[in-house]
This record gives structure tokens, sequence and C-alpha cells, in this order.
């Protein structure tokens, strides 16, 4: 006898006895019926069994079985009606045995209860053969706790067995019902104890197999009797509920293999072989017609590229789309539609077909394709389970576009970084067809990012002199703490002179009489290092030689930062002003832009400076739509000028609140000659492409520095924009687009019309230069003296 307390959860754990007496015992019961009918029945049905000795006994031989077959029928009609015995799928087996003893003819052909045959779910869930003998394990410790604790557990153990049909395209699904009537639960020895703690875990742990088998060890029960076996076909609804369990998994229509696998729940379905599926995503940056849709996993119309169809606008699949609605064409070759499209499903032997719209939020987020080469396999008939198909496909391609989204996005953070808005559509290309070839080969190189032939906008406002107020702010807090450093020296020495302290006073009156004149690289970390060896320390010494000296030592230290332990009072006044000299003039701009996107999308980048300095690409390569005028070349232009007349206005405002007033000087690059530029994925940024082009990207780093020819006067000067430019044409242009804007009050005075000095790499560029008004317009257009309307009229169409 093995350890009661050891089983193997490859097999079924108990040991199970055929025995037709539990269902002699209910005959016998029939027979003493005040029915006289029932009654004759089972006196009829008893009278050939007891005649069977050998039949009735545990364990019957397989050739008493085989001999009585007849007999076990009849004693089984309380079971199974014997009218409906040839359409029936049942059988009868020892308790929960796999070898029937009994069964109908299509269940011995279908061999449903073959392990090696089938694939098994348990509780809705698919499961593996030796999960499916724990399943049967558990179902009869159900029965135990009913029969021998008066416990019944509601909670019905089924199984579903699958079966492949049409050489392995379709399967059938069966549905395994268990009547556990006629099973009796022997003890073999004393009945194990089950407190009520024990029962309260066993159901708190309905299926955990190793906690009941340690509680109630099989070993001490023995189930005796007969199981009926009923198998109901559930193929509609099985493979419905499986379709849906793939549809949630990862990746479920992303690639041909798992889109053939839902094509195989698909025909089990609709009970049609011979069904082709396909999927088609409208991708969310693509502009809705056919022609910008996408294969996703497989497609039918799209499998071997997109098909040439001039007509697109007469095909089926443009009426699904620009209808919303769904199509079944149960014969092409007669439909009529004889565009592109139809020809490549029929090139697919494709005649009959289901197309449907696949809507989320009554959004087309794809389209479901389904296809025969039999005409009428799809049909009206069976439309209300296709239209029901459309249901889960939408919300599962809806769920498997968000994923890729993420996918895509991550990948483009990780490969790109943070990318503009106007230009997310290209990464995005590029991102799919990344992943999409990494599904097919493995390992990819990524695509390159470029755009070709785009006009590039350059502008800056520069805080005037940053450098020199900056270095003046260091030079006024060196001076200030090196000074109060020698204040403290000179009141400890006054109490208890002393050489080395008369030594150390007359070095620190020499370095504040250096940092007055002006500072060198280097000075301000050495000299401060000199007061943090040689001053610092002496502190509290000092601070003990006097109340007076206590007092200096006081005013040292609170005139330091906390933070960095040093005087910092005029650089933070500088850098506060800056700042907020920043935040306004590049809050300004990020408004003005996004105003500007609505009239012109393009690309915009603002970098960090002491100050605002901005690049803007603009061309038809850059949209996804491809359109882009002259005129929007125009706009953006006219654009900038207000934009920039704007920023010196926010600038002159703030001057006189900020702790340091601060100038502003403004600068435009003009460059007609488009340029391509590409995305430098080691530097994460755009940059210029080709060596012609690198000259504009040399003028613009030092176009701000640049002089006046024949002069020493700077190009750029507070209160004024300077547009840089090379060709006449592009003059004649902002000329009249000044003397617009001069009329609309953005700028005052004549334009300068300079000549500047040449450039390492940059000859012969020229500049105007036009004073900005001191409370120029806060938007574009506004306040317009009348007469200028027609002016206005023919700068912005010409």
């Amino acid at each position: 006898m093995k350890d009661e307390n050891c089983y193997d959860t490859a097999c079924f754990p108990f040991e199970s006895r055929l025995s037709l007496r539990p269902l002699v015992k209910f005959w016998q019961t029939e027979a003493s019926s005040d029915d006289v009918l029932r009654a004759g029945v089972a006196r009829q049905v008893l009278a050939e069994a007891e005649a069977l000795r050998d039949l009735i006994q545990e364990n019957p031989s397989s050739d008493v079985i085989v001999a009585n077959t007849n007999v076990i029928r009849s004693l089984l009609t309380s079971v199974f009606p014997p009218a409906l015995w040839s359409d029936m799928l049942v059988a009868a087996t020892a308790p929960f045995g796999t070898d029937p003893i009994v069964a109908t003819d299509n269940f011995i052909q279908l061999n449903l209860l073959a392990d090696n045959e089938a694939n098994f779910s348990l509780l809705g869930g698919r499961v593996s053969h030796q999960d499916m003998h724990r399943g049967k394990a558990l179902a009869a410790y159900y029965e135990i706790l009913r029969i021998h604790y008066g416990v019944d557990i509601d909670k019905p153990v089924t199984f579903v067995t699958e079966r492949r049909d049409d050489g392995g395209r379709t399967s059938r699904f069966y549905r395994l019902e268990l009547d556990s009537r006629f099973i009796e639960v022997e003890l073999t020895g004393d009945k194990p104890v089950l407190t009520s703690t024990d029962l309260r875990d066993l159901l708190a742990h309905p299926n955990d197999l190793e906690r009941w088998v340690r509680v109630l060890p099989p070993a001490r029960f023995v189930f005796v009797g007969l199981a009926c076996i009923t198998a109901t076909d559930v193929t509609r609804e099985e493979a419905l509920s499986r379709l849906k369990q793939d549809l949630l998994s990862k990746n479920a229509l992303l690639t041909k293999d798992s889109i053939n696998h839902l094509q195989r729940r698909v025909r089990s379905f609709l009970r049609l072989p011979d069904l082709q599926l396909g999927i088609i995503a409208l991708d969310r940056c693509e502009t809705g017609e056919v022609g910008g849709a996408r294969a996703i996993g497989k497609s039918i119309l799209l499998d071997n590229g997109m098909p040439s169809c001039s007509r697109e606008k007469e095909s089926l699949y443009w009426n699904v789309m620009q209808r919303g609605e769904s199509v079944v064409i149960e014969d092409l070759e007669e439909s009529g539609n004889n565009t592109g499209f139809e020809s490549r499903l029929l090139e697919e032997n494709i005649r009959n077909i289901f197309v449907s719209p696949l809507l989320t939020n009554d959004h087309a987020v794809g389209i479901l394709e389904i296809g025969s080469p039999n005409v009428g396999d799809l049909n009206s008939l069976n439309s209300i389970w296709l239209v029901e198909l459309s249901r889960i496909f939408a919300t599962a391609l809806q769920r498997s576009l968000d994923e890729q989204e993420d996918r895509i996005q991550a990948l483009i953070k990780r490969q790109y970084t943070a990318i503009h808005p106007v230009v997310e559509w290209k990464f995005r290309k590029a991102a799919i067809k990344h992943i999409t070839a990494f599904e097919e080969h493995g390992e990819v190189e990524w695509p390159k990012i470029r755009f070709k032939n785009v006009v590039p906008i350059y502008g800056m406002s520069d805080i005037r002199g940053s450098s020199t107020q900056r270095a003046h702010a260091i030079q006024a807090d060196l001076a200030e703490q090196l000074g109060l450093a020698l204040a403290t020296v000179i009141a400890a020495a006054t109490v208890r002179p002393r050489p080395s302290l008369d030594e150390l006073g007359y070095r620190l009156s020499k370095h504040i009489e250096y940092v007055l004149k002006g500072l060198a690289s280097g000075d301000e970390s050495s000299l401060l290092g000199l007061l943090q060896r040689e001053v610092e320390p002496l502190l509290d010494e000092f601070s003990a030689y006097s109340e007076d000296v206590a007092k200096q030592v006081d005013q040292y230290r609170q005139a330091l930062d906390p933070s960095l332990g040093i005087v910092y009072e005029e650089r933070r006044k500088y850098e506060d002003s800056v700042s907020a000299l920043n935040e306004a003039m590049a809050a300004y701009l990020e408004e003005r832009d996004e105003e500007a996107q609505d009239m012109v999308p393009h690309f915009f980048e603002r970098f960090k400076t002491d100050g605002v300095d901005y690049n803007i690409y603009v061309g038809k390569d850059l949209v996804e739509s491809g359109k882009f005028t002259e005129m929007d070349l125009r706009n953006i232009r006219l654009w900038q000028l207000t934009t920039t007349a704007g920023i010196a206005t926010v600038a002159s405002k703030l001057k006189s609140s900020l702790p340091v007033p601060l100038d502003v000087a403004h600068l435009i690059l003009v460059q007609s000659e488009p340029l391509d530029i590409r995305f430098r994925e080691d530097e994460k940024k755009f940059d210029v492409d080709g060596a012609y082009n690198i000259r504009y990207e040399i003028v613009k780093k030092r176009i701000d520095k640049a002089h006046i020819s024949g002069s020493s006067e700077r190009l750029t000067q507070p209160g004024h924009v300077a547009i840089v430019y090379s060709l006449d044409a592009e003059r004649d242009e902002y000329l009249r687009h000044i003397d617009y804007l001069t009329a609309s009050g953005y700028f005052v005075q004549e334009p300068e019309l300079l000549n500047l000095e040449d450039l390492p790499g940059a000859n012969g560029l020229r500049a105007i230069r036009v004073r900005i008004a001191e409370d120029a317009p806060g938007r574009p257009f506004l306040s317009l003296p009348e007469a200028n309307q027609r002016e206005r009229a023919v700068v912005v169409a010409e």
C-alpha cells in the first residue's frame, strides 16, 4: 500500500472500481414505485441484470462487459433515453475513468476521452493533460465532501476537448459533463477528521490539490460505481471564447502566424474551413484614405503591397470606410465592382468577401477582411456572426494599436529622444518599419530620418553684454567678501596685535585692489581658496577676542550664502534677472509658436542661452500631407518679424522691474535656398546635411558678433532687429514686410541697409537694421490703419 500522503500529479490519485451495483440499486428503488408502469420496467431491467452475477460484481472482466453490452444499455436507460441513443454523444466508464465500457458510435468515433488526442480546458481555461488529472482529482474531492461530510460545493468541474476537422483547418469543441449519481465513495479505514478550520482553508483554496491531499489523503477513499458522461457540441461558443482569449494576448494581431492562428478560430466559429482572414490598420497619423492604410499582421488586400487603383473611390473598401458600414459580396465576379482593389482580391482567389470597418467610439481604427474562394460562404444568413466578429476585432485592434503605440513611443524615445509633434509622423513610420522588419527578420538597421529641401528660419534675442555683467557680478561679490574678511582681521589685530594678522591683512588689501581692477581666469577659485584656508579657520578664535570682534565675525558669516558658503548677492541678482527675462521671452515665443503652428505647421526648437535662440524649418517634406506654398513661407517670415517685435516689447516692459536692468538685441538670419536636414542619433538632434549646407550653420554661430563693415560697431543693438541676408530678392521681400509692419505699429524710423565685415567661412553678408517700436502690438495685424488694408492684402497674397 502506497504512502497515503503521496500521489502522482500526472495521474488520478484515487483508486477507482467499476461496479454496476449503484445503478442496480437505483432500479431496485424504481421497482418499489407506486407507478405501475415505472415499476414494471424496473423489474424487467432488474431481471436481466440480476441474472448475470458476474456483471454486477465489482470490476467485471472486459469479456463479461462486451458479452452483456445490451444489458448495460438497458440499465443506462434511466440516464440516456433509448430513442436518442444513436444521436447522442454519451458513454459510461469506471469513476473518473477514460475507457468507456459502453458508448454511442459517435462518441467512440470522436474518441472524446483519449488524453493523447485532446486539447482540454478546465473551468474555462486551457490546461495540460497533467492539469486535467488534477481537475478530476478536485472533482473527486468535491464528491467526498458531499457524501461523507455533508458539504455540497456548487462548483461543477467540466472539461472541454478539442478535435481537429477538415484536415486541421478547423476545430470542433465538446463539453464533457459527468453524472456522478451512480458513484459511491467507500472508506478504507477511519474517516479522516475534517475540522471547521480545515474546511474553511480548503474552501478558501479550492484549486490547491496539494492542500486537499494533506487534509484528506487519497488512500483513505475508494470510488466505486459507474460514471455517466455526456458530450455536447459547443464549437461556436467555445471557438468564440477562445478567439477572445487569443485576442487578449500580446501581439495577437501583429504577425502573420498570429493572424493565421486567429483565422483557424474564425473558421471554426463560422464552420467554414476555406476562409481567409485579414486586418488593415488605419494608423492615427494617416490621412484616412485606403491608400494610407497598412496591413497589420496579414491582409488579403495588402499582403503583396498596395495594389494600383486609379478608381479607389469606386471600390468596396472606400464605401466601407466612408459609410462606416459592413459589406458582404457573395460573388465578386458578378458584383460589378471592378477597381484595382477587387482585381487584387480575385487574384488572391477570393470570390466571396465580408469587409467591415473596425470602430471604437465611432472612430474607424481598421478594417476586417474575411474572404472565401467559395461563392456564398459568407451571406446574409451568417451576417449576424460576422458583425459580432467585427466588434471583437475592433476592441482587440484598438488595444493592439495602443500597445504598438506604446512600443513605438518607447522606441522613438530610446532611439530619437523627444520629437517635435510636426515631424513625429516621420519617426512613427520609421518605428513601424523597424518593428515590422524586426518581427520578420530579427535585428535590423534603423531607418535614417532625413527631410529634404526645407527652408531654415533662425532667430535670436540675445541679452547684450551678459558675459561682462556676469563678470562684474562675480567681481563685486568677491570684493565684498574680501572686504568683510579684511575688516574682521583688522578688528582681531586691534584687540590682539600679531605680525601674522598684519601680514594677512596686507595680502587681503592687495587682493581687493587687484579684484577691483578686473579678474582673470582662475582668480575667483584661488581667492576663495585663500579665504577658506587662512581666514575662515580663525573665525571661531577671533570671536573669543572681544564682543566687537565677534560682531565682525557674525557680519562676515551672515553675508555668506548658506548653501554655497560664499558671498553671492550680486550674482544672485544678475541670475534672477536673466532667469526672469529668459522665462518671459521664452513663454511669449512658445505661445506665439503655438499660434503659428495652426497657420503653417513647422519644426521648432528653442535652445537655452542668455536670451532666446531658436531654429525653425518649413517645407513640403516636413508635413505628412506634403502641402507647403510660397505664401506659407512669407506668412511664417511675417510671423517671425512680429514675434521678434513682441519679444522686444516683453523685454522692455520687464527691464525696470529686474534687480539688474538688462538690454536685449535681436537678430534674424535669412536663407531662401532650401537645405537638407538629418536626425543625428548620436546627439539626438537635427543637423544640416551636406558640406554646402554647413555654411549656414557656421554663419548662424558667428553672426551675432559681426561688425558693420569698416567700423567697430556691432550689428546687433538693443531695441533693434538686425536681418542678415545674402540675396537682393531677400532684401526686397523684407523691406516690403518692414514697410507694412512699420505702418502697423511694430517698427519706427527708416531701416538701415548695412554691409557686414567678412566672417570666417562667410563673405558678402548684408543686413537690414530697424528700430522696434517701444510698445509694439502684442499680436499681428492689430490696429492696422485703414489706409494699409490694401497693402496688407498685397503682401500676404504675393
